[in-house]
């Protein structure tokens, strides 16, 4: 069994508080960097939603495409959506097109047909601030 450690990013102190990640990843797979509450979000869901969710963003880690996502370019260049199904209709933002970690955005239960508007604008509040954190900690260009 696979031991799952805690990393941090170097520089993180200086990050605001509100965007630190929790970044999490187990041996062999891309670590994932949970943005804001992404994590407790996902830890309020059901049980059913929970695993799947887990199963899927393990198949995000490995570098393959989960069961049922759409790209979200609304949210921003590289956003994916998980669409998870289960006790209701849960969604999970995420972006893995960088290396050094899958960035889960944003977690929400959908209610209506339509992605409602707070949670696309939280989606690209996150996503802006996910940049602008690799930028500072690491000196890579926020492309």
């Amino acid at each position: 069994m696979r031991t799952q450690h805690v990393t941090h990013c170097p520089g993180l102190s200086m990050v605001d508080k509100h965007i630190q990640p929790c970044i999490i990843g187990m041996a062999g797979l891309k670590p994932i960097a949970w943005m804001g509450d992404s994590l407790a979000r996902l830890r309020l869901a059901s049980d059913d939603i929970r695993s799947d969710a887990g199963q899927q963003l393990g198949l995000v880690q490995r570098v393959w495409d989960p069961a049922d996502s759409k790209p979200m370019p609304g949210v921003g260049p590289g956003v994916m959506e998980i669409r998870v199904r289960g006790s209701n209709e849960f969604r999970v933002f995420y972006v893995a097109r960088f290396k050094e970690a899958v960035y889960v955005l944003h977690c929400f239960v959908k209610k209506t047909q339509a992605t409602r508007k707070a949670d696309m604008d939280l989606g690209r509040k996150r996503y802006v601030e996910m940049l602008e954190m690799r930028r500072r900690t690491s000196g890579r260009s926020p492309k």
